[in-house]
This record gives C-alpha cells, sequence and structure tokens, in this order.
C-alpha cells in the first residue's frame, strides 16, 4: 500500500470541506499506520490520539472475559476509532482486527480536540457518526433482546415437554 497522500484526506469521513491549510497542518502532524488483514490493532488509548481509517476495514469486538467476544461493528473508509474515547472515556475490552489489509493515520488528541472546536464540519460529521452508532448499537440490543426472548420460550417448552 501506498503512504497516505494529502490528496485523500479531503474526500474521506469527517474531513471533507476543511480548509487546504487545515489538511496540509493535519498531514503534516499525522503519524501512518498499516497493518495487513487478520493483525489485531492497538486500540488507540485517548493521550495517543485517534485513528482515521484511509484505505480497509476493520471490525470491532466487545471482548470482557469469560463472555464471547461481541461482534459491534465493522469500520472502512473515513471511520474513526477513539475518537469518542477521546473525548469521554476509553472503552474497555474492545478488540480491533484489520479485516483486508488496512492504512491509517493517527491524528494526535491535541490536534483532533482543535479540528472539533474550529471546524463545525468536523464537529457535525462525528455527532452524526456518534448518532449511526448509538443506532446500529440499538438495533443490535434489540436484536439481542428477541433473540434471548426466543431462547427463554423454548427452554420453557422443553421444561414443560420433560416434566
Amino acid at each position: 500500500m501506498a503512504p497516505a497522500a494529502l490528496e485523500e484526506f479531503p474526500k474521506i469521513g469527517p474531513l471533507q470541506g476543511l480548509p487546504a491549510a487545515a489538511l496540509a497542518d493535519l498531514y503534516r502532524q499525522c503519524r501512518r499506520i498499516e497493518h495487513e488483514a487478520g493483525q489485531i490493532l492497538d486500540q488507540p488509548a485517548a493521550e495517543d490520539g485517534v485513528l482515521l481509517i484511509l484505505e480497509g476495514e476493520a471490525e470491532i469486538r466487545h471482548h470482557r472475559p469469560p463472555a464471547r467476544p461481541l461482534w459491534l461493528e465493522s469500520l472502512g473508509p473515513g471511520s474513526l476509532i477513539g475518537a469518542f474515547a477521546l473525548l469521554d472515556r476509553p472503552r474497555e475490552h474492545c478488540t480491533i482486527q484489520a479485516l483486508t489489509p488496512i492504512r491509517m493515520v493517527l491524528i494526535p488528541p491535541d490536534l483532533f480536540r482543535s479540528l472539533l472546536e474550529r471546524h463545525a464540519c468536523v464537529s457535525m460529521r462525528l455527532l452524526h457518526e456518534l448518532i449511526r452508532r448509538v443506532h446500529g448499537l440499538d438495533d443490535r440490543l434489540a436484536t439481542l433482546t428477541r433473540a434471548q426472548a426466543e431462547i427463554e420460550q423454548v427452554r420453557r417448552n422443553l421444561m414443560r415437554f420433560i416434566c
């Protein structure tokens, strides 16, 4: 995979619409990261910054032993990893795995906060992303709740059959 190019940034997710000077400044301060398919990615700590996926896909699973890992979502180009942890608190027990070869940049925390404070377009896109993720998790919770109710119904039917 080729290194990240400044020209890619305006086409990617929350950075669309940023002025050229802000994009150039961002490009200079970001660290480029690449992973092969199947690799487990380090979840960025809030003090490390925010990952922006430029190319490829990753999957996030919530894992809290002894329970099995629970799929949360798949992320692709334009998705941010660690933005909400930077603004609120880190999510513990998450595993991020590259599904395909993946290319990302790590945005330093102060720069990310500055982008949100100075550029309403970035803040609004992040807000829309947060809403999309909350709706997705809500849908997932509803599905799991229905499945649990069905399992309970099967259990009751089996108990009537056995007893």
